[in-house]
Parts: structure tokens; C-alpha cells; sequence
């Protein structure tokens, strides 16, 4: 039986094959509605961006490592991520999704176009907003897709938009110090 498979799959062409992945690709596709609120992932790797999304239409949803509790949707690891990250949710009174941080520490490792998340509410996100998860993690928030505007943003211009907006809050945190240490001096 085994070999039988094999010897089908063999003797198929080459345009074949083709179309069998080309048709199990729209399948996997067709599990998140891109009509629909979802993320698309960033990828350092070309080949690998954009291809896996997370539907946002059953909320809440939650990120985190495999082991979080309750299980997430979302499941993440590397630096930063904590075990319960963060959670989307639908705000009952103007139905757009929010995104929180579920363990109050996560709240240091999620950026929203570069910029740290500052409280615990939680950031209702617009339409192509970046979302960074611990320090590699990278997501396209969409709040509906053609399946070709997702194109337009890539890992390459989220990642540097990051390191610009660390880049900046490091400064003015070293011209706070300097300021303060003038001061000290000065009295």
C-alpha cells in the first residue's frame, strides 16, 4: 500500500504537483476570513513573511508560550515572551479589538509601531498597525485584506521602524541623566 503511494505520487507530473500544493496553500488560507480582523506574520525570511495569519474574529484571543493558561491561540517563544503575554479583545461599546497585556510585566516586551506599550489597558489598534511580541515576534494588524495590501508592509520596515523608536526613547533617556546630572552639579 505504502509503496503504491509512492509510485502514484512518482508517476505524477510535474504541473501536477503543482497545482496540489498551489490548491492545499488556498486551503490553509481559507482557515483565517481576511475579510475579517486578523494578523498577518513578519518574517525576516522573505519566503516565510506573510504567509501564516491569525484570524481575530472570535475574541478574545490570547498570546503566549505553549504552556500559558488558558492555552493561546497565539503561541510564541524567544526573549520577552511571557508564559500569558497578552490578549485581544473586542471593545463591547465600539466593537474595534484590543490588544493587552496579560501578564502586567508583558507590558515591556509589546510595541505597537515601535513604541512601547505604556499601561495595562491596552491600545485599540488601527488598520496596519505593526505589532512587535518579545523581541522578534512580528505582526501585521488587519482590519480586512485583499490579499495584496499586506504586501506593503514588510519585517524589514517594522524591524527598523523598532530600532528607530528604541533608538530614540534611549537618547532621551540619556539626555534625562545628563540633565539631572547638570542639576546636581549645579546645586
Amino acid at each position: 500500500k505504502f509503496l503504491k503511494k509512492i509510485f502514484i505520487f512518482l508517476e505524477k507530473t510535474y504541473e501536477e504537483k503543482i497545482a496540489e500544493s498551489t490548491n492545499a496553500n488556498k486551503e490553509i488560507g481559507n482557515r483565517c476570513d481576511i475579510s475579517q480582523p486578523h494578523l498577518v506574520t513578519l518574517n525576516e525570511d522573505p519566503q516565510l513573511s506573510h504567509k501564516l495569519k491569525y484570524t481575530l474574529k472570535e475574541l478574545p484571543v490570547y498570546v503566549g508560550r505553549k504552556h500559558g493558561n488558558p492555552t493561546p491561540q497565539i503561541q510564541l517563544s524567544g526573549i520577552g515572551i511571557k508564559v500569558n503575554h497578552a490578549i485581544f479583545k473586542k471593545d463591547m461599546n465600539s466593537n474595534e479589538v484590543c490588544l493587552k497585556p496579560f501578564d502586567p510585566e508583558a507590558k515591556e516586551y509589546i510595541f505597537i509601531n515601535g513604541k512601547k506599550m505604556t499601561n495595562n489597558e491596552g491600545v485599540f489598534l488601527k488598520h496596519m498597525d505593526k505589532i512587535t511580541f518579545g523581541t522578534s515576534s512580528y505582526f501585521l494588524f488587519m482590519k480586512s485584506s485583499n490579499g495584496q495590501d499586506i504586501y506593503s508592509v514588510d519585517w524589514e520596515s517594522a524591524s527598523t521602524e523598532l530600532k528607530n523608536e528604541m533608538d530614540e526613547a534611549t537618547k532621551r533617556t540619556d539626555e534625562e541623566n545628563e540633565k539631572k546630572k547638570q542639576e546636581e552639579l549645579d546645586s
